[in-house]
């Protein structure tokens, strides 16, 4: 049961995230980092993870002997902006800039819908910080509209 969950999650969660490694914890060894930039594929067949590289090398791990997959260093998109240039989110340094919206309130929640930060927009150039967030996804909501953004 453990092998399919590990396996449908990773389809379901590759094609969405751009990064660098892809990390893969065995239960009797260290992590073994695996650049995505070199690999060609990474497959599924007959219990096995193939990782495939574009030289045609390939490496092997039963899926029987890995506790753990997942992303490390991700890139991800560094700026975002939206609403006409109105609103500019920086990942790197979690700042929102926000022009032209004084009195407007700009609401952040996490991915469970709790409202973790709620602030009013006080001047014709206002910037926010966001860096105290924990890691992680959220939803930014400002002047009816809503974007996701990652901390």
């Amino acid at each position: 049961m453990r092998q399919i969950f590990l396996i449908a999650a990773f389809m379901l969660i590759s094609p969405i995230i751009w990064s660098q490694n892809l990390i893969i914890s065995e239960k009797d060894g260290d992590p073994v980092e695996l650049s995505l930039t070199n690999l060609r594929k990474v497959t599924f067949a007959d219990g096995m993870l193939v990782a495939t590289y574009l030289d045609g090398t390939y490496l092997q791990y039963a899926m029987e002997n890995i506790s753990k997959m997942y992303f490390g260093g991700t890139t991800g998109v560094e700026a975002i902006e939206a609403m006409d240039g109105k609103l500019a989110y920086y990942a790197s340094s979690g700042l929102v800039m926000i022009a032209d919206m004084q009195g407007t309130k700009l609401s952040v929640f996490n991915l469970s819908g709790k409202l973790v930060m709620q602030e009013t927009v006080g001047s014709q150039l206002e910037t926010v910080d966001l860096s105290h967030l924990q890691k992680g996804l959220y939803l930014l909501r400002v002047a009816g509209r809503t974007i996701k953004i990652a901390r």
